[in-house]
């Protein structure tokens, strides 16, 4: 799973539960990277830690992804 492909994931459930905040994004992210490491589509192995932090930093791109209304 690319970061790319969980970006996606975020933005398509931040759209579904109308998050507009970065501490409702910041919660999105790590649902989304934990869901990702108990189905395997993301190993323990990979920095984890770092992808959370890199896609927590993309909150101003989320925002202009998600409808405001």
């Amino acid at each position: 799973m690319t970061e790319d492909e969980l970006f996606e994931q975020i933005v398509e459930r931040g759209e579904l539960d109308m998050v507009l905040d970065k501490e409702g994004y910041d919660s999105i992210v790590e649902s989304v990277i934990n869901d990702n490491i108990d189905i395997g589509g993301l190993d323990l192995d990979q920095n984890t830690e770092g992808q959370e932090t890199h896609l927590k930093s993309r909150f101003d791109e989320y925002v202009a992804r998600v409808p405001q209304e």
